[in-house]
């Protein structure tokens, strides 16, 4: 048959809305080889979801190829989750791909921890992907070792617990030296991890720690 018809005598038109190039269809039954976009069927008389991204549908069963964003489903009927991430979803689950910022979950319907860092956390398993000032943790629950400070970073200092004025180092077992400027009691006299000398040295001495030895 000519393009465009079909049966035993070639008399029968083919449906218009048969594949562009030249209305083909199959030459004994009449069932389009393609449709027109935005059409499927046998005939492709059948208009696809409005909500398959530009009209595009299986010609066989109409399932959307792909979903405007904000659907999913088989004809893109669903609607995604209000907290996805550019209202994007899997097409066939209908989890979101990303979640708005401050939000983790299949659905993004749970809250990240107050203190993850910028309210952002692992869309799965809502662990922090870094911590606010001053606390530590997976989900940021656990305040650094030292309260009197806010460290961005704990895990350096953490290796040592909470000293008294005068000492410093690993479990607080080294002693500020008796050099340090010791102005006041209620003042950290050095450095809670190397010892370095905070408030200065006392006269007649110099150096990070003030050991050493007697100015002239």
């Amino acid at each position: 048959c000519d393009p465009g018809f079909y049966g035993s005598e070639c008399q029968s038109n083919c449906s218009p809305k048969c594949s562009q190039t030249g209305s083909i269809c199959d030459k004994t039954k009449g069932n389009c080889l393609d449709c027109q976009p935005g059409f499927y069927g046998f005939n492709c008389t059948t208009p696809c979801s409005s909500n398959c991204k530009d009209s595009v549908c299986d010609i066989i069963n109409g399932n959307c190829v792909s979903c405007k964003s904000g659907y999913y489903g088989n004809m893109c009927t669903n609607v995604c989750s209000k907290n996805c991430k550019d209202y994007i979803c899997d097409i066939n689950s209908g989890n979101c791909t990303n979640c708005k910022s401050g939000l983790y979950g299949t659905n993004c319907t749970t809250s990240c921890a107050t203190n993850c860092k910028d309210s952002f956390c692992d869309i799965n398993s809502g662990i922090c992907i870094s911590c606010k000032a001053g606390f530590q943790g997976d989900k940021c629950d656990k305040e650094c070792c030292f309260k009197s400070r806010s460290f961005s970073d704990c895990e350096l200092y953490c290796i040592f617990t909470e000293c008294s004025n005068a000492t410093y180092g690993e479990s607080c077992k080294s002693s500020c030296s008796s050099n340090c400027n010791t102005n006041s009691s209620s003042v950290r006299f050095c450095d809670i991890k190397n010892g370095r000398c905070l408030n200065g040295c006392r006269s007649g001495f110099e150096g990070l720690d003030c050991t050493t030895g007697e100015l002239i």
